[in-house]
């Protein structure tokens, strides 16, 4: 969360103009990159997904959101009914809720809802807050397909593919090229284009400063 958070900031202060493709998926921390679009590029085979939070929990990721919607739920079956009087089943689901991990994975999902809120007022969306709590909390599964018209029916300046013929392609050959390909870390590689009032062929050729330091530039 942390990591999309900060490279999503540094996408939208350091261009003023920024147009995302999704050519297939973009999942989870990746779904936070392509909001950071004015507008959001995507074809008939294109899904986002939400945005809840996902952590660590005996040996197995589970969601945030999960574990707030199960205790919304549980307190609705002691709304007219006494612990004592509940079924067992209830009681000893209900037993098994910890306090302290509630309020933990609570703050992680206020969080993420703030993460997303802030990069939507960045992008420029009128309805930021609305938007970043429908992605974090609306939808019932994390891998949950958010197409095209669901993303603008969320409010987002989602695009018709169709309207990008040469670029679009180029962003299916580059799916094809890695869309089966595995790495160890994730690596963002991008290309700095010299100054438009700069003659120096130093810069041209040097590196792009970072937050964690030079880039070399890499032909296009």
């Amino acid at each position: 969360m942390q990591s999309s958070y900060k490279i999503a900031r540094f996408v939208r202060t350091s261009f003023k103009d920024v147009r995302t493709f999704v050519p297939h998926v973009a999942a989870s921390g990746a779904t936070l990159l392509a909001l950071t679009g004015d507008e959001m590029v995507m074809g008939p085979m294109s899904h986002i997904t939400p945005l809840d939070v996902q952590l660590r929990y005996k040996d197995t990721a589970v969601s945030a959101a999960t574990a707030i919607r199960f205790f919304a739920r549980a307190s609705k079956w002691f709304e007219k009914t006494a612990p004592d009087e509940a079924p067992y089943s209830e009681k000893a689901l209900t037993d098994k809720l910890d306090p302290f991990l509630m309020e933990e994975w609570s703050g992680h999902m206020d969080t993420a809802i703030e993460y997303v809120s802030d990069i939507l007022d960045m992008v420029g969306y009128e309805e930021s807050s609305k938007i970043a709590r429908m992605l974090v909390m609306g939808f019932p599964s994390h891998p949950y397909v958010i197409h095209a018209e669901r993303a603008r029916g969320l409010g987002l300046n989602a695009k018709d593919a169709s309207d990008y013929g040469e670029t679009w392609e180029v962003m299916r050959y580059w799916l094809g090229k890695y869309a089966l390909s595995q790495e160890p870390l994730h690596c963002i590689r991008y290309v700095c284009p010299r100054a438009k009032d700069s003659e120096s062929p130093e810069e041209e050729q040097g590196g792009c400063e970072t937050p964690t330091g030079s880039v070399e530039k890499e032909e296009a």
